[in-house]
């Protein structure tokens, strides 16, 4: 029943996508692909040392995204990349992140962390729990078939397109691993019939989910 109205919602959300907001979404992981060269460019401008892979940087982007919108995901990766291209500790972000995982961006670049050992970078992931990070590194670094489900995401599911809520009132919904899984199989659905990766469908929904609530959600 749950999975029904998920797939119900998130199919009201992407039924009413203008143009716009279709391509913003079909395009935003590849935008976001792009933004890795800019890092590794940062890089290069400060250091001789091997220039981080492009799994290495969307693990940064990744681990730094909890809580706080894409503009300053990407101001506080641009940061935590300099710093660490120069041989600094990274400090006073243009960005609420949280320090744990600025010390696992970090760790990333200084090769202690591979984006690729589940155990290490992504453990609730490992443990069954909920992937939102881990499937986020795996979209930005190109794999177009994980969904990311992040707080919005689930709001969509649970709202449509009808009971968006507005601004202040749009608390972002606990995302535990079975609805994270639900939602998943929802926007797969949709994929199929669609025929788009995954990716494509959550960034299209998401994009007029943070439309429809007039906020600039994160």
């Amino acid at each position: 029943m749950r999975y029904q109205i998920f797939l119900q919602n998130l199919l009201a959300l992407y039924s009413v996508a203008s143009t716009a907001q279709f391509q913003t979404g079909l395009s935003w992981y590849q935008d976001a692909y792009e933004f890795l060269d800019f890092l590794r460019a940062t890089w290069y401008e400060f250091t001789t040392d091997p220039v981080p892979s492009h799994d290495v940087l969307a693990a940064v982007v990744s681990a730094l995204s909890p809580n706080i919108a894409w503009r300053q995901n990407q101001r506080a990766a641009i940061q935590v990349v300099e710093a660490v291209a120069k041989g600094e500790t990274p400090e006073k972000l243009n960005a609420p992140v949280y320090g744990r995982n600025v010390e696992k961006a970090t760790r990333l670049l200084t090769g202690e962390l591979d984006p690729r050992n589940d155990a290490e970078t992504w453990p609730t992931a490992a443990r069954g729990g909920p992937t939102k990070t881990r499937a986020f590194f795996q979209n930005i670094a190109g794999d177009w078939e994980p969904v990311t489900v992040d707080g919005h995401i689930m709001n969509a599911a649970l709202n449509g397109a009808r009971r968006v809520p507005l601004q202040s009132n749009a608390k972002k919904q606990r995302v535990t691993i079975t609805r994270e899984r639900t939602v998943a199989r929802a926007i797969r659905t949709i994929a199929r019939h669609a025929d788009l990766k995954p990716a494509q469908v959550q960034a299209i929904v998401w994009t007029v989910y943070r439309d429809l609530s007039g906020r600039n959600i994160r």
